[in-house]
């Protein structure tokens, strides 16, 4: 396909800048025309790497599904590359919909926290809960399921 630019009211083979008008050749000798925006830069998100689940009943290799006791505290660990900080971590129980929340810490690009859940039911974190409220998402992890059994 071939694009021309207006440059001093006429038209000229080249590529567009941000904010030029320009047309593009969508069939032979058909131009459609239209102002450029440059396409924005491609987010790259920081990984939330799991590194172990202390006080679970029993964890996947991959941490993707954890089964923990009813109003037990378990902790889960790993890294994270982001200065030292502390911040709320946001678990979803899967049947209500309800929102818990968590102090994690960051220290030396690893993290911590300690969860306590106390209803029998399944909870999540995904992409959805670790990016809550981050306009534009700024963090990758692992589904990571948590299945809470009564005692």
């Amino acid at each position: 396909m071939k694009t021309r630019i207006l440059k001093d009211g006429v038209w000229v083979d080249g590529t567009p800048a941000d904010g030029e008008w320009y047309q593009l050749e969508v069939a032979a000798g058909v131009w459609q025309e239209s102002r450029y925006s440059e396409p924005d830069p491609e987010v790259v998100l920081i990984d939330i790497s799991v590194t172990s689940i202390d006080g679970a009943i029993q964890t996947s290799e991959d941490f993707a599904t954890t089964i923990v006791t009813q109003g037990n505290k378990f902790t889960v660990n790993g890294t994270l590359e982001i200065p030292d900080r502390i911040f709320t971590l946001p678990i979803k129980n899967t049947s209500t919909g309800e929102l818990l929340f968590f102090t994690a810490s960051v220290v030396g690009g690893e993290f911590s926290v300690n969860i306590t859940l106390n209803k029998n039911s399944q909870y999540q974190y995904t992409n959805t809960e670790c990016n809550l409220d981050l306009e534009p998402a700024m963090f990758n992890v692992a589904p990571m399921k948590f299945n809470v059994v009564a005692v």
